[in-house]
């Protein structure tokens, strides 16, 4: 009786711990199940989170296969989320529009500056001046450059009017706010009467600023003399001139000399004006230079003019191209030299330098 009864409690207590065995593998396998249906469900939204930091479309597509309790579970625990990660709504997201449309009004550029002219005074030439026919004078406005825009490469145009035989002539470079004076050389009409011209100053880009007019009367009889601002210089002998750098022409003999000083450094055989447009006798100073510039007059207009160099109004020294007569007169009153002589005198000689014209 007694091992019978040992026996059975024995079998009882084994079944009985096959029994909790059997509990506690159940419940560890719940938990387990548990626990990889809340990891199917994490990743998708992890990958949701991650994919817009990801540089390209590759690494999202080969992780979404790489966890395996997704094929182990229910598909209501792992709705199609996958694909929604997918990187197709990436650009959808991106800010290229921003990055290629700029603000379209920018105000970093300066403000454009302003032209404008303010006419002061008629230097030479009153309105009403009397001339004969044909006669030549040099017409001289003064003028302010009253905008804010700074003259280079400015012009005064003929515009209206009777001509006078000078179509348009340079204005020197002029700061704003500064004076300048204007000149134009111009030749009396044949015909007796009053006569009006009107010119514009012109900017580089085809703007008129403001009408410079010229009023004269022609008569056959007496005529009203050209009114200079001041008296001109006489000429002076070589030996007298003290100045650094400065040119003599020397009218009797149609010669040119360049001095440094006193000594002479070069010379050359020139044109100067024939005896009805005489070259003007003094001691003037170069006012302005240009490289080529258009020249004209009553009987003759010549474009591209080389080496030019202004002493007086608009009689100055420049290469010639249409003749080769030097040493004889030949011109309207400026002083005609070679080509290559003329190219060497315009690289030694700066504005100022004295020009000493003289019979």
């Amino acid at each position: 009786m007694g091992r019978g009864t040992e026996s059975k409690d024995a079998v009882i207590f084994t079944l009985k711990g096959l029994l909790l065995v059997a509990v506690v593998v159940c419940l560890l396998a719940s938990l387990a199940s548990w626990a990889v249906g809340l990891a199917a469900q994490a990743v998708p939204a992890l990958a949701e989170v991650l994919t817009p930091a990801s540089p390209g479309p590759t690494p999202t597509g080969t992780d979404a296969p790489s966890s395996p309790p997704a094929t182990a579970e229910p598909t209501a625990n792992a709705p199609a989320e996958v694909p929604t990660s997918s990187p197709t709504e990436t650009p959808a997201v991106a800010p290229t529009a921003t990055a290629t449309a700029p603000e379209p009004t920018p105000t970093s550029e300066p403000d454009a500056c302003t032209d404008h002219v303010e006419f002061l005074a008629d230097v030479t030439v009153a309105d009403g001046a009397v001339f004969g026919p044909h006669e030549r004078f040099v017409k001289t406005w003064r003028v302010r450059n009253a905008g804010s825009c700074d003259w280079t490469g400015y012009r005064v145009v003929f515009s209206g009017g009777e001509s006078m035989g000078s179509p348009e002539g340079p204005i020197l470079d002029t700061p704003a706010g500064e004076v300048v004076d204007v000149s134009l050389e111009m030749t009396a009409p044949e015909g007796p009467g009053e006569y009006t011209g009107k010119w514009q100053v012109r900017s580089p880009d085809g703007v008129d600023l403001g009408t410079l007019i010229c009023v004269i009367n022609v008569k056959d009889g007496g005529v009203d003399p050209v009114v200079e601002p001041t008296p001109i210089p006489p000429p002076a002998p070589p030996a007298e001139v003290n100045e650094e750098r400065w040119i003599d022409v020397n009218l009797s003999e149609q010669v040119l000399t360049a001095y440094e000083g006193r000594t002479p450094v070069r010379t050359t055989l020139v044109s100067t004006g024939l005896p009805g447009t005489p070259t003007p006798v003094g001691q003037f100073r170069i006012w302005i230079k240009f490289r080529y510039d258009d020249m004209a007059g009553a009987d003759y207009y010549i474009e591209d003019v080389p080496y030019v160099m202004y002493f007086h109004g608009g009689y100055g020294l420049h290469g010639v191209t249409w003749h080769g007569n030097f040493g004889h007169p030949m011109s309207h009153g400026c002083v005609n030299l070679p080509t290559g002589e003329a190219e060497w005198l315009f690289n030694w000689a700066d504005v100022g330098t004295l020009v000493n014209v003289h019979d």
